[in-house]
């Protein structure tokens, strides 16, 4: 049996900062992808390897 990407979703009221953090720490290893989107459009990808 094959298994399924995770897909998470949110959103936001206000950002206080300009600063975004991401806090890997219960990550697998592996390849992963970011996707920056604004007004329904890919405006940002960014892919990083977590060893």
């Amino acid at each position: 049996m094959k298994k399924g990407k995770n897909h998470y979703e949110g959103s936001l009221e206000k950002f206080l900062t300009t600063k975004i953090y991401l806090n890997i720490k219960h990550l697998k290893k592996g390849v992963y992808e970011i996707r920056i989107i604004h007004n329904n459009k890919v405006i940002k990808t960014i892919q990083f390897i977590y060893q």
